[in-house]
Order: structure tokens, then sequence, then C-alpha cells
């Protein structure tokens, strides 16, 4: 959305400001910029030094009654007021938290608008979100910028709710492979601003799309580690299945639920109550697995497996993970940190 790319352009001349403030430091006799001191408290540091170093402190009103607020250096309307009050209309239409609607409020007012009851403007394009997703990097390409915002409760609580309003926007794009690139992109913003459970729910959106990409599934086991997993996640082809009982571990061996993994994959299964026998079959592969047999038949031929096949959850067969997945000609993977299993 607009609004956030009016921040991007805050932050480049942020970081210009400070380049420039080291500089007056280093020289002989130099000093800082004494703008910085009595700033109110309301507000981060980081913000009210780009506020006074580039021009966005309060001007008066003029003689003929125009509202008094933050003008850029030619004396014009802040330009990124229209695209706040823009983001702020989307995120109250979607209900978001009196925190984050707070969030931007302050971010009106700092530039001298007024919040109104309703905001009418159209919705960004195609176009403008794709773009819009694409300069987030420019926060991130930063450690100092993206280390000042971050460490800033206020900047960070900013740089959230922007990037919630940009994820809304890319939910309606049509172009599937730009979807999911988009998405991807959001969830790497949001490992860089610490958000792991936003960015995880990002990065899961882009593999529905792109069951192949192996550097998303990395970024989501790099997030998930942080959050103390406490059991196993899936992903098979892109999603999280649905089980009906959970995989079960036994001699260090993951035995998962067989007809929820293998229809997930494609497949069809047949159970035999009589033989406790499950058949499965897939492109005109044929695999048969009976509980308590440590062999299975894959296409007549008969091979081991890393533990039998049994009965739990009272009448749900599981086998194990990597036996199944692979009898189905699919790629495994584990994750250890995450304790995540990605099958494609």
């Amino acid at each position: 959305m607009r609004s956030w790319r009016s921040l991007l352009s805050l932050l480049t001349i942020l970081l210009f400001c400070l380049s420039l403030t080291t500089v007056a430091f280093a020289k002989p006799g130099g000093g800082g910029s004494a703008s910085g001191k009595g700033n109110s408290s309301t507000g981060s540091a980081s913000f009210n030094k780009a506020a006074a170093q580039t021009g966005d402190a309060a001007h008066p009103g003029d003689d003929g009654g125009k509202a008094k607020g933050p003008k850029n250096r030619d004396g014009a309307a802040h330009p990124s007021l229209k695209g706040l009050l823009r983001a702020y209309t989307k995120v109250v239409a979607n209900g978001a938290s009196p925190r984050a609607q707070e969030a931007l409020r302050a971010l009106i007012e700092r530039r001298g608008g007024t919040v109104p009851a309703v905001v009418y403007g159209s919705a960004p394009s195609e176009d403008d979100t794709v773009r819009d997703v694409s300069l987030l990097d420019a926060v991130t390409a930063d450690s100092q910028v993206l280390q000042t915002l971050v460490s800033d409760e206020d900047g960070k609580g900013e740089l959230t709710t922007i990037a919630d309003s940009t994820l809304s926007s890319v939910q309606v794009l049509s172009n599937k492979e730009t979807k999911g690139k988009a998405l991807k992109q959001l969830g790497q913003f949001f490992t860089q601003i610490e958000e792991p459970d936003k960015a995880v729910d990002a990065l899961e959106q882009s593999i529905a799309l792109n069951p192949d990409d192996d550097s998303a599934y990395r970024q989501i086991n790099d997030n998930v580690k942080t959050l103390n997993p406490q059991q196993y996640r899936f992903y098979l082809k892109g999603r999280q299945p649905s089980f009906d009982i959970p995989p079960v571990l036994e001699n260090n061996r993951l035995l998962i639920p067989l007809r929820a993994v293998s229809e997930s994959l494609g497949a069809a299964v047949q159970w035999d109550a009589g033989t406790q026998t499950a058949t499965i079959v897939k492109d005109g592969r044929k695999i048969e697995i009976k509980a308590g047999e440590g062999a299975a038949s894959v296409d007549g031929a008969s091979i081991p497996l890393e533990a039998p096949g049994k009965i739990a959850g009272g009448n749900r067969m599981v086998v194990p993970l990597r036996f199944i997945a692979e009898a189905l000609q699919n790629d495994v993977s584990y994750y250890p940190e995450s304790q995540m299993v990605v099958i494609k």
C-alpha cells in the first residue's frame, strides 16, 4: 500500500540523515544537531530524529486558515498522508486491533492529518501492491535502520501494522506465481522484524502456491525453532494435513496415519479389516502393508520396514513416514530444530 511506501521513503531519509549526523560529530569542533533536543516523549526517538532532520517538524498555519501540521521542504502537505489515510481505512475495515489502529492514527496525526470517521479512497492496483511488497526490502537491506526500528516498540509496531495491511492486499492478487513470490517476501520481512508467527503464516501461504520451494521451508524452520516447538509439524505438498490421530514415535521411528498421508499425496487407499491389510494405489504403483509385519509389498517386491505398521487410535493404521512417502515416490526432508517434516 501507499502507506508504508511513504514510511520507506522516510526510512531512506533517516539513513541519509544518520550518516550526515555521524560526519558532523566526526568533524573537529563539530556537534550534533540541536533539533533532536527537547523532543516530546511521545513517539520513538528514531522517528522524532527523522522528523527533525527532514523538514517533518510542525509548521504554523498560514493567514488563510490552512491546517497546521508537518510539511515537506517545499511547504506542501506531507506526501505520506494520503497513503496513511488509505491504510487506516483498510485496517479498520478488516477489524484490526486497537493497537494497530492507534499506530496508524499516531502516524497520521504526526504528519498533521486529521483521522476521519470514514475515509474513502481507491484500492491499490495489483501492480501497486507488487511494487509495495518489493520495496519492503529497502527496510531490511540496511541493518542500521532495521535495528533502530525493531529495537523501538513504536517503530516496530508501525512496521508490523503496515506489513499486515500489505499482506491483506496481497491476498487478492490474481496471478498465482506473483502472489506466491509476494507472500514469501512478506514472510522474509516479518522474519527480519522478529515476528516469527506472522512470518510462518505468510510463508505457509507461499508454499501452498509453490510446494517445491526449499528456501521457503528453510525460512519456516528458522522461525518455528524460535517458538520452542513441542510437537511435529507436517507439510505435504505445501499444505498441513489433518490427522484424525496423532503420529506415533516408536523405536525412534515416526509412524504416521496411513490413509491421511496417502490420500494427501494423491493415492487411493483400501482397507481389508479381515486381514488387516492396507492397499495403496497411485499412478499404477501398488503397495500392500499388513499390520504387525516387518515388510511391505511394493509392486510385488518385498521391502523391509524400519518398524512394522500397527493399529492405533482404535481402528487407524500407522506406518513409517519415510517408507510410505518414498514408496509413493515423494521426497522427504526432516528439520530436527523445528521438528518439521516436509514431503514433496
